[in-house]
Parts: structure tokens; sequence; C-alpha cells
């Protein structure tokens, strides 16, 4: 199983549930946090703010390009705000240009990218199960929301070759 890409699929499909039953899930923030943008992606997350608050976060225009975050998604701690309304924002754009995607969808699957980050740490056996058991409870559990495999499945026969060579 390709972890990263599990992650992104659970992360798409909670991302679309959200966005489809217009009930976010979001934690408020201690203290506010103040983004900046280029005066461009200013004007793309004005106008996909409302989305973006769906997926929970709570954005408010700050000034012509700052906003500030009031609040981010259940369950995301210890991430930088920024960087990822910025890597979401660059793949929302790269989405834009290279797919003919609904505007929900492509949001849905730049953040679920966004989010998934990169696997950057071997997962305990316990977290392994909960990342299978979460993962089977998606959409389409063998692919990405790009079509990319998430796990494959090997038979006994076929590792029983690999070792007698």
């Amino acid at each position: 199983m390709h972890q990263q890409r599990a992650r992104e699929r659970i992360l798409f499909d909670r991302c679309m549930q959200m966005l489809q039953s217009h009930k976010p899930v979001a934690q408020q923030d201690l203290f506010p946090q103040q983004v900046a943008f280029s005066l461009s992606d200013a004007a793309i997350i004005d106008e996909i703010m409302d989305s973006v608050n769906m997926l929970g976060f709570r954005l408010n225009k700050l000034g012509r390009n700052t906003f500030v975050v009031n609040a981010t998604p259940s369950g995301m701690n210890d991430v930088n705000v920024q960087e990822l309304l910025e890597g979401m924002l660059e793949q929302y754009k790269r989405n834009l240009v290279e797919l003919n995607l609904d505007k929900k969808v492509n949001l849905a699957r730049s953040m679920a990218v966004s989010m998934a980050g990169k696997a950057s740490r071997k997962l305990f056996p316990e977290e392994i199960n909960h990342l299978i058991n979460e993962l089977f409870s998606t959409s389409v559990p063998d692919r990405t929301p790009d079509g990319r495999k998430i796990l494959i499945v090997i038979e006994e026969d076929q590792i029983q070759r690999l070792f007698n060579k």
C-alpha cells in the first residue's frame, strides 16, 4: 500500500463529503493566523473562499492580499497553514490548466494532495490498520482521485516464486 496515496484518497473523500453536505468539521484556532498571497492568488482565494471555508477553514479577508485564518480543518495539528494553503492553491491552478474539473472536485483534489503531504515516517501496526480501515471505507479504495494505484495485491505463489529464484 502506498501510504501517501491512501491518505490522499481518504482526504479527498472527506473533502467531497464536507463540500456536498455543507457541514465542515473545523477546530477554532487559539491564535488566529495571518496569511498573505500574491495579488493574483488572493483573487483566486476570494473566488473560492466560501468553498475553502466549507472544508473546515475560517478565512476572512483582511487586506488586498491578506487573510486571517480563525479555524482549520479538524485534525490538522502542527501544520503550517500558509504552506498548506499555498500548496493547495498551486495544485488548484495546475488542475485548472491541465484538467476540466468541477470547481468543488478541483478544490477537494487540491486540498487532499496538499494535506496528504509526504509519508515521512513508518507507521506502527495500529496506525497501518487504521489507515487500511479508513481506506476501505472510501468510494474507490484502490485508486487515487487521479487514477494512480494505491495498493497492489500479491498472490502467495508470486511471493514464493520471488524467494525461490
